[in-house]
This record gives C-alpha cells, structure tokens and sequence, in this order.
C-alpha cells in the first residue's frame, strides 16, 4: 500500500511539471483574428441620390450641360466618383406636360440620339396638368468618371414650369 501511495505521488508530481513545461514551450496562445471581408457589391454600402430641377429652358439645379430645343432636353447628373460603377435602380419624376409621347432616357453619350441605355416610354400618370412616373428595379450602369444622361421629351411643354427627374441606385467599387 505504501509502495502504491509512493507511485501515485511521484506519478502526480510528473504530471505537474510536465504540464509547466508544456506551457512554457508553447509559449502564449494566440488568438486567431477573423479574416476581413469587404463586400464589395452591396446595394446600401454606398446609397446614391441624384435630383434635377429644370424647365425647358435651363436647368435649375441638380444638372449640367442642359440642351433644349423646345420639347426634348438633355442633360447630365453629377459624374460617377473615380474608382466607383453607378447602378441605378429607379428612376421618378414629374413633368409639365400633357397628353401621350412622354418619354425619358439614359443614353451612351451626351447628344439627342437613339443611342440608349435605358428608355420609359411609361405609363406615365396625371397629375394635375403635369405627368408624373415612377420605374423601380431598373438596372442603368455608368463607369467611373462617367456622368448619367438624361434626354426627356416633352410632347406639349408648359413653358417655365419646373419638371424634376431623381434617380436611386449605390455605388460599388469598379475593380470588380
């Protein structure tokens, strides 16, 4: 019995310094970090909003480069950011005109042309002597640097009423 009494010491006290030595050699844990992931393409990372006011004659804000020739215009919204792809997933507006032929576009390059990206030919809804729309799930796309153009005809304008097209999308980085 007391051999065994013996055995079992010696063997609990190897233990215990084996499980020092273990734990020094080891050295400190270390931690594993969680691998970082960036979503890239995430429709709310980066919310994108453009507004622009404009009449037959000018544009009032929200636009640039405006032409007219009295019942189309053309103009441009806010360029894409450098680095950045633009997806436009609806687009709204009201317009100060009546009867049928409305129609919006978003062209290739800043001329009246058929040069298409993206055409509503509606239906378009009455709103007091003016026509309103509004599309969702479109899908437009401009690179970066690029800027959205917008051509609107405007079958019988109501001169110097403003009329106002908005677009929603996000922004998502143009390496992808």
């Amino acid at each position: 019995m007391k051999h065994l009494k013996t055995h079992l010491q010696v063997t609990t006290r190897l233990l215990a310094i084996a499980s020092v030595i273990s734990a020094i050699a080891a050295g400190p844990a270390l931690a594993q970090k969680a691998a970082l992931v960036k979503n890239t393409d995430e429709p709310g990372r980066v919310p994108y909003e453009a507004n622009a006011v404009f009449t037959t004659a000018t544009c009032e804000s929200g636009c640039s480069n405006f032409l007219s020739n009295g019942t189309s215009v053309l103009f441009d919204l806010p360029a894409v950011p450098a680095g950045k792809r633009l997806i436009i997933k609806s687009v709204s507006g009201l317009l100060p005109s009546s009867g049928p032929g409305h129609v919006i576009a978003f062209q290739t390059a800043h001329t009246l042309s058929l040069q298409f990206k993206w055409i509503f030919w509606g239906p378009f809804y009455d709103d007091f002597g003016a026509v309103g729309f509004s599309v969702q799930n479109t899908f437009i796309t401009y690179g970066p640097g690029e800027s959205p153009h917008v051509a609107v005809s405007l079958p019988n304008p109501v001169n110097g009423v403003d009329a106002s097209v908005a677009v929603e999308g996000y922004l998502i980085d143009a390496t992808n």
